[in-house]
C-alpha cells in the first residue's frame, strides 16, 4: 500500500501546463489513495480512456485539469507501454496519475 510520503513524491513527479494545480492536490492532506482494483494499463488504453473523457467532460459541464498534456504524453508512448494508475481522492475530486515501469510519471488528470 502507498503512503503519504508517496503522494508528495508523485506530486514532485507531475509536469505540464497544470502542473501546479495537480501537485497541490496530491500534497493536500485531504488527498488520499483510492482504491484502485485494476491498476494495469497500457498507454493505449489509457489513451483512448482519457481521449473520451476529454470529449465527454465538456459536453456535461465537467472542469479538468492536465488531459491535453496528459493525452499528448500518452501518444507519444509505444502503445503497448506498460502503465500503473495510481488513484487519489479528496472529498470532490478524483485524480488520477499514470506511471512507467521505471517510475516515471506520464502524467495525471482531474
Amino acid at each position: 500500500m502507498l503512503v503519504a510520503s508517496d503522494r508528495s513524491r508523485l506530486a514532485g513527479l507531475i509536469d505540464g501546463k497544470d502542473r501546479a494545480l495537480l501537485a497541490a492536490f496530491l500534497r493536500d492532506e485531504g488527498t488520499a489513495f483510492g482504491l484502485n482494483p485494476f491498476p494495469s494499463t497500457t498507454a493505449v488504453a489509457a489513451h483512448l480512456t482519457c481521449a473520451g473523457l476529454a470529449f465527454e467532460y465538456p459536453i456535461l459541464g465537467i472542469h479538468s485539469a492536465g488531459l491535453p498534456c496528459l493525452l499528448k504524453a500518452l501518444a507519444a508512448l509505444p502503445k503497448a507501454t506498460p502503465l500503473t494508475r495510481c488513484i487519489l481522492k479528496s472529498t470532490g475530486h478524483t485524480c488520477n496519475v499514470f506511471i512507467t515501469a521505471e517510475g516515471a510519471c506520464v502524467g495525471a488528470y482531474f
